[in-house]
């Protein structure tokens, strides 16, 4: 799921600016074709510019409410995460407000039409353009907070991991900088920034073997769920609800010690996900430490060899 698409949510005043704008050029164009006397005219000239300011409107207000995905379509993983950071509830109650607001601007715009048509004189007309469009732009002005929280909600949307569904999906865990990035752009063609320091992955990264397996590299140490990061609560989830395999990396060089890595090892265990235990930084880690974690995990060490056990998952899937 991509939430490129979603437009940014403008702030009112623009909205409000922008309508304006809209009627003004398109109203110089008009005032030269209209014909009648100046009450005719006035008339004519104040009901366009009324239209004018309500269709665009509510039609941003539609694009914007129609831009977000619908919650209902999207997977397990996408609903949790937004619950998550965003809330679903709130996302509703925002959506519903512009749908209100949506409705309010049209009953005024059936109501000051209908004022308009029946003035008799043009100082009438022009009371009620500046009434209407101070009636419609407070009507904005009472949904602000949720275009504000509707457009913090896309900045957040738009970060998040394009993640697919329907494809053999493994997750790749481990404690920071113990190599996880790494061992992902060597099975896959992903470019991830790799760095010698903890918590380089602000966020899970994603690659591909063959088009048949999707890897995601999950960051953070995955404490207990209420204690977890943002970047940490993407990454149990993604183990939980998205993985059907789990690449654990071990780092016999103990960037954290082993006892610890042990301890994380037990964490991931209990998804109930198949395991595959890899050993990285095998070209300067001791030999003994490495031997022994291959022995007491069945560990793998050579990529190659993963890729192929990661292959071979994917044909005995049933």
């Amino acid at each position: 799921m991509a939430f490129n698409d979603i437009k940014p949510v403008e702030k009112i005043d623009v909205y409000s600016k922008k309508s304006l704008n809209k009627a003004d050029d398109k109203l110089r164009i008009l005032r030269k074709r209209i014909k009648g006397n100046r009450l005719e005219k006035s008339k004519t000239l104040e009901l366009r510019r009324l239209e004018i300011i309500r269709n665009y409107l509510a039609d941003s207000l539609d694009y914007i409410v129609k831009s977000f995905p619908s919650v209902k379509d999207l997977t397990e993983f996408y609903r949790q995460l937004i619950s998550a950071n965003i809330g679903i509830e709130e996302l509703k109650k925002s959506f519903g407000a512009l749908n209100w607001a949506r409705k309010k601007i049209d009953e005024l715009f059936r109501k000051y039409s209908s004022i308009i048509r029946k003035a008799k004189d043009t100082k009438n007309i022009t009371r009620a353009r500046k009434e209407s469009q101070g009636r419609i732009f407070s009507v904005l002005k009472q949904v602000k907070k949720d275009f504000e929280f509707l457009e913090s909600a896309r900045k957040t949307l738009v970060n998040l991991p394009v993640v697919k569904s329907g494809i053999f999906t493994a997750a790749i865990a481990g404690f920071p900088n113990v190599g996880k990035s790494t061992l992902l752009g060597k099975l896959s063609k992903s470019k991830p920034k790799v760095a010698g320091y903890a918590f380089t992955t602000k966020g899970i990264m994603v690659g591909y073997i063959e088009k048949e397996i999707q890897l995601l590299d999950t960051p953070g140490t995955l404490d207990r769920v209420e204690k977890m990061n943002w970047i940490e609560i993407q990454a149990h989830l993604a183990m939980k609800l998205v993985a059907d395999m789990i690449v654990y990396v071990f780092d016999p060089t103990e960037t954290y010690s082993l006892k610890k890595q042990e301890m994380l090892y037990k964490r991931i265990k209990k998804f109930g996900k198949p395991v595959v235990v890899f050993v990285s930084k095998t070209d300067i880690a001791e030999e003994e430490r490495v031997d022994e974690l291959k022995e007491k995990y069945d560990a793998l060490t050579d990529v190659s060899e993963l890729k192929k056990r990661l292959l071979e998952s994917v044909a005995d899937k049933p």
